[in-house]
C-alpha cells in the first residue's frame, strides 16, 4: 500500500486531471484502480469540483433544451417556403 503522501500526491494529480477536463481540457480521463481512498485534506476540493461538475451538466441540458427548441422552430417552416416568398415565424409563442 502506497504511503499517505504518496496516495495525496496521487489524488492530487487526479483531481488536477478532472479540473482540466471540466475547464475543456480533451484529455481523456480514466478512474484510477489503485488510488486508495481520497485523502481527509482533499475532500473539500473533492465536493468543490463535484459540485462544479454538477453545475456544468445543469448548463449543458439548458444549452440542449434551447437547441431542440431552435431546431423544431427550423423544422416548423414548410420546405416551399424557399420559393421567393417571405416568411413570417412566431419566435414568440
Amino acid at each position: 500500500m502506497a504511503s499517505a503522501e504518496a496516495q495525496a500526491a496521487e489524488w492530487d494529480r487526479i483531481l488536477d486531471r478532472l479540473e482540466e477536463q471540466l475547464t475543456g481540457s480533451d484529455v481523456p480521463w480514466h478512474p484510477p484502480a489503485d488510488a486508495g481512498p481520497i485523502p481527509v485534506e482533499l475532500m473539500e476540493r473533492a465536493r468543490r469540483l463535484l459540485a462544479d461538475q454538477h453545475a456544468a451538466v445543469e448548463h449543458l441540458e439548458v444549452q440542449q433544451r434551447q437547441t431542440m427548441q431552435h431546431l423544431t422552430a427550423i423544422q416548423s417552416v414548410p420546405e416551399s417556403a424557399g420559393a421567393g416568398r417571405p416568411v413570417f415565424l412566431d419566435v414568440t409563442g
